[in-house]
């Protein structure tokens, strides 16, 4: 059983380690974004994430409100991209505050030479 638990440790430690520590970093909060622009189009792509709502403010994220003081979480990560076939937009929304109540939020709208869509999913929770 001891081997076992060394085993399970090891690898936990090694994933880490082997990826640069990219997995062992701790913060409140987290934001990347990336734009891509060629002769075939352009893209950008952003991500947050935060373990205490105030970097994301007061907000409305699709009739889910959520306020500055609520000690929680939210996910924000977004998607676009365009070029001569056509465009598309993506976004993904969850958040969760200290009451427990948690909601969830996806879209996607896309358009191109076959025509035109749009989804939306959501869900919530103790709201």
């Amino acid at each position: 059983m001891l081997s076992l638990r060394r085993m399970f440790v090891a690898g936990a430690i090694a994933v880490p380690l082997a990826l640069g520590g990219a997995g062992t970093a701790l913060a409140d909060d987290y934001q990347a974004q990336e734009s891509v622009a060629g002769p075939w189009g352009a893209s950008t792509t952003q991500v947050a994430a935060s373990t205490d709502n105030d970097h994301f403010g007061h907000h409305h994220h699709h009739g889910y409100r959520h306020d500055d003081d609520d000690n929680g979480s939210a996910f924000v990560g977004t998607h676009s991209a365009a070029g001569p076939e056509g465009a598309v937009s993506e976004y993904v929304i969850a958040v969760a505050d200290e009451d427990g109540d948690v909601a969830y939020f996806r879209g996607e709208d896309v358009a191109g030479n076959g025509g035109a869509s749009s989804t939306r999913i959501s869900a919530t929770a103790g709201n």
